[in-house]
C-alpha cells in the first residue's frame, strides 16, 4: 500500500500523512494498526523518508560580511 502511494503521490510523503491518507484503506481491510506502530512497520521495512540537515549559519557572521562587501565598495 505504502509503495503504490508514493507512486502516486511523491516519494518523499512522510510517514504522518501516509498513515493518514491510508487509515481508510486499513479499515476497508480490517487491518487494525496505529500510528506508533506504523511507524515501526515503516522502519523495519526501510521506508522512512530520512530528515535532511539543514546548514545552519550564525546570522551575525553573515550581517558581517554582507557590511564588509559594503564598505568595500563605497571605498
Amino acid at each position: 500500500m505504502v509503495k503504490d502511494y508514493r507512486k502516486k503521490v511523491g516519494s518523499k510523503t512522510g510517514g504522518t500523512k501516509l498513515y493518514f491518507e491510508l487509515k481508510q484503506n486499513f479499515i476497508n481491510a480490517d487491518i487494525k494498526i496505529g500510528r506508533d506502530k506504523f511507524y515501526r512497520l515503516l522502519r523495519l521495512n526501510n521506508l522512512l523518508i530520512p530528515k535532511n540537515k539543514n546548514d545552519i549559519k550564525p546570522q551575525t557572521l553573515t550581517i558581517c560580511i554582507k557590511n564588509i562587501i559594503i564598505l568595500s565598495k563605497t571605498t
